[in-house]
């Protein structure tokens, strides 16, 4: 039997290979000129504290007098796996930005390849899970998050490859295929919490594919890993019960909420709100804002655009909705999508790599049936969506925040601040400063320490946070007026970051 010169060029094992070196060059290219994160910081401190001094305490951030205090002993508001994970990372390889950075790339690389499994085998074919690993590998938004030294892309990994692993054995032995995809999952989950979201995905696969293979023993099998994994981490909650309640029950709409207008789980009792919220807060603005500006973020959106087109001809083509394995594909993607509507209340970005893998790989697939299967068709509305992807790395990478801002800020700082004087800003400043120069994360400014500042760097984040809460603490709201509006003056701005001088006599304010 013949082959169509397409399915002779579709060779996964070249192809897939040169598509992870791309995401790689991409997110290093990212990762070395975008400003580091706040919690990229506060994910470090436990990590490196756990490699240097025996504990998992964070201690970089300032949290006496809030649902954070004891996190200097134990870390106990994010899941343990990120954590250790980065410890025997830094272990090898030596702790510091880049290095943390390098750690979530290199997870990144697994998503691809698991992304890719997945779309084999709930019925995408070879052509369009190559093509909707190709849309993620140059992703903007993928590659951004994936550059970033959080947890997230390490938990979507663990749960893409708990669903593949549950595909590709459970043609052999069913029980084998339910151990080791749950276990997976339950590694994502002590990851982060998102993994959950992976769980509910693996879920709905299993009851499309395998619903009358299902027994009591198999659903025991499924629940081992969990138990095992809630056992280990119960261990290190036991030597703080109390903390690790007050953190973890904290942290569920704690900085979610300060600094924005929604809690975690609100879009369960406003589904319609979330919904918009989702649409506008999730995409358009990641498409739009984050794509570059006006210029680089409207040729995002036409992007969206099209994704949007494609994944609705894929949902609605009765290919997919003719085998079970099509079927599965569709209703996990509407799964995962889903729960981040009803169950995100903070539509946080960080949160894309556990959706776009489903999303993508969908649009792949409704590509091809947008341009009624002509293969040149399908190649340029790649070709349109990747030249749409290459502007908004180039005008995101162009800024360079990392050196124009975060660098630039410190060493104003470092050149004008004097021995002993304190200075607010986020840790993610500490990446970069020089002993003995230390920098105090405390947004509330000294508001509940009595510790008054005398050099203030306003971040993107410290600016939205300190807006939010002053309008919902009067005397907060008029500690800030005295402390900054008052009594400080700005001295330096690139970017996003302000720095305050809380003094009488200032240098000239640079911009």
């Amino acid at each position: 039997m013949s082959t169509s010169p397409l399915r002779r060029a579709v060779r996964p094992g070249v192809i897939l290979p040169l598509l992870c070196l791309l995401y790689v060059l991409l997110s290093i290219t990212t990762a070395t000129t975008t400003a580091p994160l706040p919690n990229e910081a506060w994910f470090f401190s436990p990590a490196e504290n756990l490699i240097r001094h025996g504990y998992m305490g964070t201690t970089n951030l300032v949290t006496q007098g809030t649902w954070m205090e004891g996190i200097e002993q134990r870390t106990y508001w994010v899941p343990p796996l990120h954590i250790l994970a980065q410890a025997a990372w830094y272990w090898m390889v030596g702790a510091g930005l880049m290095q943390m950075r390098a750690l979530s790339i290199a997870w990144g690389v697994l998503a691809l390849v698991m992304a890719f499994r997945i779309g084999v085998r709930l019925g995408l074919g070879r052509f369009a899970a190559l093509s909707g690993v190709a849309l993620l590998a140059t992703d903007f938004r993928w590659v951004l998050s994936g550059s970033m030294g959080r947890m997230d892309m390490m938990c979507a990994a663990l749960g893409l490859a708990g669903i593949a692993a549950y595909l590709e054995l459970r043609g052999g032995s069913l029980p084998a295929a339910t151990v080791a995809a749950h276990a997976l999952i339950a590694a994502s989950c002590l990851t982060h919490p998102c993994g959950v979201v992976h769980g509910a995905a693996l879920v709905v696969i299993t009851l499309c594919l395998d619903r009358g293979r299902l027994n009591f023993g198999l659903i025991a099998l499924a629940t081992l890993p969990y138990c095992a994994a809630l056992t280990a981490w119960g261990v290190y909650i036991s030597r703080d019960p109390d903390g690790f309640l007050r953190q973890f029950r904290g942290n569920i709409s704690g900085l979610a909420s300060e600094a924005g207008r929604s809690t975690r789980f609100s879009g369960l009792l406003h589904p319609w709100d979330a919904f918009t919220s989702e649409i506008y807060s999730r995409y358009f603005a990641q498409f739009g804002t984050w794509g570059g500006g006006r210029v680089f973020g409207g040729l995002q959106m036409y992007v969206l655009g099209l994704y949007a087109a494609a994944i609705g001809a894929a949902l609605f083509h009765r290919r997919l909705r003719a085998t079970a394995a099509g079927r599965a594909m569709t209703a996990a993607s509407v799964a995962v999508f889903c729960s981040f509507w009803l169950l995100d209340g903070s539509k946080a970005s960080n949160y894309l790599p556990h959706v776009l893998p489903w999303l993508l790989l969908l649009a792949a697939f409704g590509l091809r049936r947008l341009a009624g299967g002509q293969t040149g068709l399908v190649g340029l509305l790649l070709a349109v969506a990747v030249a749409g992807e290459a502007a908004a790395f180039a005008g995101w990478v162009g800024k360079n925040t990392l050196q124009n801002e975060t660098v630039a800020a410190v060493r104003y700082v470092q050149t004008h601040a004097s021995a002993g004087e304190a200075i607010d800003g986020g840790a993610e400043y500490g990446f970069f400063a020089d002993a003995p120069m230390t920098f105090t994360d405390d947004p509330r400014l000294g508001f509940l320490t009595g510790r008054r500042p005398d050099w203030i760097l306003l971040s993107g984040w410290y600016g939205t946070w300190i807006e939010a809460m002053r309008k919902r603490d009067a005397a907060f709201d008029h500690y800030v007026a005295k402390l900054v509006d008052r009594d400080s003056r700005e001295v330096f701005h690139a970017g996003r970051i302000k720095i305050y001088r809380v003094s009488s006599s200032e240098p000239p304010v640079l911009h």
